[in-house]
């Protein structure tokens, strides 16, 4: 079995991330709305949610790109 058959592609890959990116949103706006259930630790939560959604986002875009420079060739 070629291992060539269970690779992802630079698309799939992208959206996946854009999929974690999100699902990241939903999370950052329900410790936004409900930031008084987590006391001291709610702003810790929101910067790391945040840095979590430029990350996923950021590999969205890599993998768009990609995708692009791979079609163009």
């Amino acid at each position: 079995m070629s291992t060539a058959f269970w690779r992802k592609t630079p698309k799939d890959t992208a959206k996946e991330m854009q999929v974690k990116a999100d699902e990241q949103k939903r999370l950052l706006e329900h410790y936004e709305d409900k930031s008084y259930l987590y006391g001291k630790r709610a702003q810790d939560l929101q910067s790391h949610t945040s840095a979590l959604i430029r990350k996923y986002e950021q590999a969205a875009w890599s993998q768009k790109m990609k995708e692009t420079t791979l079609i163009a060739r």
